[in-house]
């Protein structure tokens, strides 16, 4: 799936996200002891529309999740503010090494704030964020 590629890709090559978090932007899962600040993103709900015939459409919009962390609660609140000035409202193509993704638009669907201690005893802030991706699906398999 070329998706999770291409949100990476936004996320690494803004300046405001980058300058923060330095590319750690992992998926699914934080590996343990990385440095903080980092993103952990996954796929929360992965949907498909229904054409008008009854199929199943290419046009998906799969709600992704966007945990932002730190040691740092100030950080954590820029480091969010950052991801949503990257993605809030997004439409365009996504280019890498010559495979395509066109986007047609990236929205905010609600987040919330939280924290915790790692295995480390260390307090960790953390911001989630809920986004709804809308876009066509490759199907120059087919």
């Amino acid at each position: 799936m070329f998706l999770p590629k291409a949100l990476y890709h936004l996320l690494t090559n803004d300046a405001r996200v980058n300058n923060i978090i330095a590319g750690r932007v992992f998926n699914m899962e934080i590996p343990e002891g990385i440095d903080y600040p980092a993103i952990c993103m996954w796929c929360m709900v992965d949907s498909s529309v229904m054409a008008l015939d009854g199929n199943l459409s290419k046009y998906a919009q799969p709600v992704w999740r966007f945990d932002c962390w730190s040691t740092s609660g100030a950080e954590v609140f820029k480091l969010r503010a950052a991801v949503l000035n990257c993605l809030q409202g997004y439409h365009g193509t996504v280019t890498i090494d010559d495979e395509e993704l066109k986007i047609y638009g990236i929205t905010f669907d609600g987040g919330r704030s939280v924290q915790f201690k790692d295995s480390a005893d260390t307090k960790v802030y953390g911001w989630e964020l809920e986004m709804v991706v809308a876009y066509l699906e490759d199907v120059s398999s087919e």
